[in-house]
């Protein structure tokens, strides 16, 4: 007992060495590490990319004219590409987006710019695959804008900007040119209403029915999707639009947009995606359950 007394009080007056001060602080540091990503990369929604670069997490106030309200919750994982007017969550597995976001004002319902001589291309800008325009020739598939050139004629690199075809999927031409095209003019005539719009649009792509197109394999979706947020001066309302990729012109006609209308929380449901997160928590859940047709012209 003695000895071992006498031994753990020599061990008392020993200086550490340096060796294991350098492992304690490298312990630190990466707790310091673990901690901070835990707090910042927290998921929501179903995203198929994994170790890829994006952006971070947007803590935005709810007030209607603050960017960020057109923005589902983020993960920190997507593959942000931010272009003139509009943002898109980038798909390199299906070479399309997961979904583009953006808020349409009243002042940019009009402008001068045309879509005359702009043709689709790849972004070369980027390191990821592509689709090419060569994919969608005699696919029997158009090149569908998910942010459309006519939202963006107040800017000339803005509506440049929509024909990249990081914002585009195989769309048919039944669907891109009836309800789609339909639903794309009533998004600006809420925006001259109401002073602005919030939107966050993109594929559904399902089961892949439709397969896909071109030596690049671009997936094809089975439907597509648009939510929308506005502001009448008192409240907040919304709505949300599932729409199949169907080639049959009577289901794409005008009499069906109300079927495919519900509210935000049921398209939540079946999408696995957190829209309009920036909302403030007290307000989020009544609005986006809340889903009246007839303020929407429905």
């Amino acid at each position: 007992m003695a000895k071992y007394k006498q031994a753990r009080d020599g061990a008392r007056g020993r200086k550490p060495s340096k060796k294991k001060t350098i492992l304690l602080i490298l312990f630190i540091i990466a707790l310091f590490v673990y901690t901070f990503e835990q707090k910042w990369n927290r998921p929501s929604g179903e995203y198929d990319d994994t170790q890829i670069e994006g952006g971070n997490e947007r803590e935005t106030p709810p007030d209607s004219s603050s960017p960020g309200l057109e923005f589902p919750a983020l993960s920190g994982n997507e593959k942000l590409i931010n272009y003139n007017g509009f943002t898109v969550s980038y798909n390199s597995k299906a070479k399309i987006p997961y979904w583009v976001a953006y808020t349409l004002e009243k002042y940019e319902t009009h402008g001068k710019s045309t879509r005359e001589g702009i043709r689709f291309r790849a972004d070369n800008s980027l390191p990821y695959p592509q689709a090419e325009d060569n994919d969608y020739r005699n696919s029997g598939w158009t090149r569908g804008h998910m942010a459309p050139a006519a939202d963006f004629k107040w800017s000339d690199e803005a509506i440049g900007d929509t024909f990249y075809l990081t914002n585009c999927c195989p769309q048919s031409v039944a669907l891109n040119e009836g309800m789609w095209n339909t639903l794309e003019n009533k998004t600006r005539k809420y925006a001259a209403k109401y002073e602005r719009v919030h939107i966050i649009t993109g594929p559904v792509i399902g089961k892949k029915i439709h397969g896909t197109i071109g030596y690049g394999e671009v997936v094809v979706p089975d439907a597509f999707f648009k939510a929308l947020l506005i502001h009448d001066g008192r409240e907040y309302h919304s709505i949300a639009f599932i729409m199949k990729n169907s080639k049959t012109e009577e289901e794409n006609t005008d009499d069906n947009m109300q079927r495919c209308a519900m509210s935000v929380n049921d398209l939540e449901k079946r999408i696995g995606y957190d829209l309009f997160a920036a909302l403030d928590d007290t307000i989020e859940e009544d609005v986006e359950e809340r889903c009246k047709f007839s303020m929407w012209g429905l």
